[in-house]
């Protein structure tokens, strides 16, 4: 089981690593993009890769045609042409912005792999000696019982009181004058 669960941990996070070089190389090219410069090309020969651009280019250039129609169309203080522009660094931005976003988690789980694949490959004296380290703490279970018992109790305790108290207007203008 365990030589199993150590080969799998390593392709997962062969796995993981090759899917980060992909991001890394997809944010390269992006970084690159710029309204006047639309070419999204990559030097990988990975079809995921090429997909993604592909999709990013083709949300970019039709905004970039609705933009420059736009421009042609009417003068350059249009407004309209000013939030197509907008748009268009902002869907830019946003594809970046996942792209990152999945480079991070990606780096997560292959740092909890990695942690648990160091965890498997450990020898048991070491792990026997990891564990005891962690177990010397030991909570108050007795003192944490009581405290909890005895709010309780004062709780019944103010229940049961304001219960057989009469009550009036004055009353709870003493309660809330005692509180304070």
């Amino acid at each position: 089981m365990s030589k199993f669960y150590m080969k799998f941990l390593k392709k997962h996070i062969l796995k993981k690593e090759n899917k980060i070089k992909e991001l890394k190389g997809i944010d390269e090219v992006l970084s690159k993009v710029t309204y006047n410069n639309l070419t999204c090309t990559s030097d990988s020969n990975s079809k995921r890769v090429q997909n993604h651009l592909k999709k990013v280019e083709k949300k970019l250039l039709k905004l970039k045609n609705a933009h420059s129609k736009r421009v042609n169309q009417t003068s350059l203080e249009d407004k309209t042409a000013k939030k197509l522009l907008v748009k268009f660094n902002f869907v830019l931005e946003k594809s970046i912005y996942k792209i990152k976003v999945k480079n991070a988690y990606l780096k997560h789980q292959v740092k909890v792999s990695s942690d648990k694949l160091w965890w498997q490959e450990m020898p048991k004296e070491e792990k026997k000696e990891r564990r005891s380290d962690l177990s010397f703490y030991r909570p108050d279970k007795l003192g944490y019982s009581l405290t909890l018992l005895s709010v309780v109790a004062e709780l019944t305790y103010l229940i049961m009181l304001l219960s057989i108290m009469v009550r009036s207007f004055w009353i709870g203008i003493t309660i809330l004058t005692n509180i304070v």
